[in-house]
């Protein structure tokens, strides 16, 4: 039970913080890809194309974030936070279709 609500809080904090998971998760993809690197140039793999080829074998950085986020959060949060943003965002480019006419 504990365990579930402690998931539960995570992922809605995931939500809010996602800028600071993503960091994170970059981070520790540049330092696999580095890893992966160092080991294809120790196996004889020229220096210029072992990065390359970390990359080619660690797979697509996009799907590896979209997987990431689907996993930690709350989609429904996440896409009504969205929402929200871009509404906002509308609202204030267009302060006069807001804003009530006085007469």
């Amino acid at each position: 039970m504990l365990g579930s609500l402690y998931r539960l809080f995570a992922r809605i904090q995931a939500v809010f913080r996602s800028a600071d998971f993503d960091r994170d998760l970059d981070t520790e993809l540049e330092a696999h890809i580095k890893l992966l690197a160092e080991d294809l140039i120790r196996a004889g793999t020229p220096p210029e194309q072992a990065e390359r080829m970390a990359r080619i074998e660690l797979g697509g950085v996009s799907q590896l974030h979209e997987a990431h986020r689907e996993t930690r959060a709350l989609p429904f949060l996440d896409t009504l936070r969205q929402d929200l943003r871009y509404t906002f965002r509308t609202l204030r480019q267009n302060a006069g279709f807001t804003t009530p006419e006085c007469s």
